[in-house]
């Protein structure tokens, strides 16, 4: 899309007077895709056959925010299947839909490693910095004369080759992280709920409130789900009992949805999600 937009919005106004571009554009049940310089309005293979505009917004909407809600609004077809639903005691609670496209992707260990390094690369820090001569403190004198004396001209006592001066072309702080395309890390995830899917590691409760904040409590119960490595992701909200009792077990990781990421499925070897986790991941993870 950026590359056949590449002249910016006077180009994409004059290319959209077309009638065949503005019927792709505006077409509903054909999502549009666009190789170089040429455009297609054949709908490809992994996007949904829903209408992915609604009228009332397709008519409210200019050209050019017409063309952004369209790619937004893409879905990744998928079909679903019927998964246990457990109550944290272990009780059963019914079942869950649960989306093929989210928990039944191949294992691409290439995608994961690609999205492991990018998240250890934002994360990583350099363990200490060196002091330049601007940094350390004194040396605003000259310590002698600049002619006369028969010794080197010096303008500072903190210079790197002065004792107790500043460092040379030292470790300073510096950002080590790349890029990686959105569309990439939601793979990913993808690919890593997939990968605790096809090993049987991962369990979905109907919620994670507990009555009160004890560690011992929580403890016994996951010992008897025979745990020892779990990561328990939950709603947007953590519930605060959960958050409080699960703080002092090492073993025992909570995030948000939000919050999901590769590195943290990965970590933990027990997934465990609940009812809302599944429903706002879904509904996030279908989008291209």
């Amino acid at each position: 899309m950026r590359a056949f937009l590449g002249g910016g919005k006077a180009l994409f106004r004059s290319i959209s007077r077309t009638p065949e571009v503005r019927q792709a554009l505006f077409c509903p049940n054909a999502p549009t895709r666009f190789c170089g310089a040429r455009l297609t309005t054949t709908p490809a293979p992994y996007l949904s056959k829903m209408d992915v505009v609604p009228e009332s917004i397709k008519s409210s909407l200019i050209v050019s925010s017409y063309k952004e809600e369209l790619r937004r609004r893409q879905r990744v077809s998928t079909a679903y299947f019927d998964f246990p639903l457990k109550k944290m005691t272990g009780e059963d609670s019914g079942s869950i839909q649960l989306a093929t496209s989210v928990f039944k992707m191949p294992i691409r260990t290439d995608i994961l490693q690609r999205v492991v390094l990018w998240q250890r690369a934002k994360r990583r820090t350099l363990a200490r910095q060196v002091k330049t001569r601007a940094m350390v403190s004194g040396g605003g004198k000259k310590p002698w004369k600049q002619k006369g004396t028969g010794r080197a001209r010096q303008g500072s006592t903190r210079a790197p080759q002065w004792r107790h001066g500043g460092k040379a072309h030292g470790p300073a702080q510096r950002s080590f992280a790349f890029g990686c395309p959105k569309k990439v890390r939601r793979l990913a995830v993808r690919t890593a709920l997939s990968t605790r899917m096809a090993e049987g590691r991962v369990v979905v409760w109907e919620s994670d409130k507990l009555d009160q904040y004890k560690t011992a409590q929580l403890k016994s119960m996951v010992e008897k789900w025979g745990w020892s490595d779990v990561l328990l992701i939950t709603g947007p909200e953590v519930d605060s009992n959960m958050a409080l009792a699960s703080r002092n077990l090492y073993w025992f990781d909570v995030l948000p949805c939000i919050g999901t990421n590769v590195m943290s499925i990965l970590k933990r070897r027990q997934l465990v999600l609940t009812r809302s986790a599944v429903e706002h991941l879904q509904q996030h993870l279908l989008r291209l």
